[in-house]
């Protein structure tokens, strides 16, 4: 089983992750979890340089395509493993949210590369969630972060684009949407159902 989690900051999705990790263990299920980017070999080398480096908005979506394309690849590995449950913390979605440029001919690279990539995605047998919080939930969170990285920012306006463009891509691509402001359980359950 594969499940994949989306959404803006500060939407829970590392909490849900936990959660589901308790749950399918306490059905005796091997779980694997997968952050993008973090979780291969690329991923490992790229997360540093991509949340905290002084880097172009070019250079940070071709890192986060090549961590992209091995957590897919394993995936795609995935999709027969009856023995596992996958849960992914972001996918090609999270990078068309978030990687914007104003360097001429960045949204050409852009829209070939996620093109590819939700292709991929969506022909897995996975189960995708985009979580989502109010705008002004997640900006209470993450101004009671002690760190942020790059792309976490607390200006609302920000927050409320990002939020905005989830559930258009969830409209797009026909993703399920769960409403995570609610208790863990809940949360839990409704992705669960």
């Amino acid at each position: 089983m594969i499940i994949i989690l989306e959404g803006a900051d500060a939407v829970g999705k590392s909490t849900i992750t936990k959660a589901l990790e308790e749950h399918f263990i306490s059905l005796n299920k091997v779980v694997r979890i997968l952050q993008e980017p973090g979780s291969n070999v690329v991923g490992q080398v790229v997360r540093p340089i991509v949340k905290n480096g002084a880097i172009s908005e070019l250079t940070a979506l071709l890192l986060f395509s090549a961590s992209n394309s091995e957590t897919l690849r394993t995936l795609a590995k995935a999709e027969d493993d009856d023995k596992h449950v996958y849960i992914v913390d972001r996918s090609v979605f999270s990078t068309m949210v978030y990687q914007h440029s104003i360097e001429p001919s960045f949204y050409r690279i852009k829209d070939a590369i996620t093109h590819e990539f939700v292709r991929k995605t969506l022909n897995l047998d996975a189960h995708i969630f985009v979580l989502s919080v109010p705008p002004e939930v997640a900006h209470a969170r993450i101004v009671e972060r002690a760190e942020t990285d790059r792309y976490e920012s607390a200006n609302i306006e920000q927050i409320t684009r990002r939020h905005n463009e989830y559930e258009s891509l969830a409209y797009r691509y026909n993703l399920s949407v769960i409403d995570s402001s609610n208790s863990v359980d809940e949360t839990l359950g409704a992705i669960l159902a």
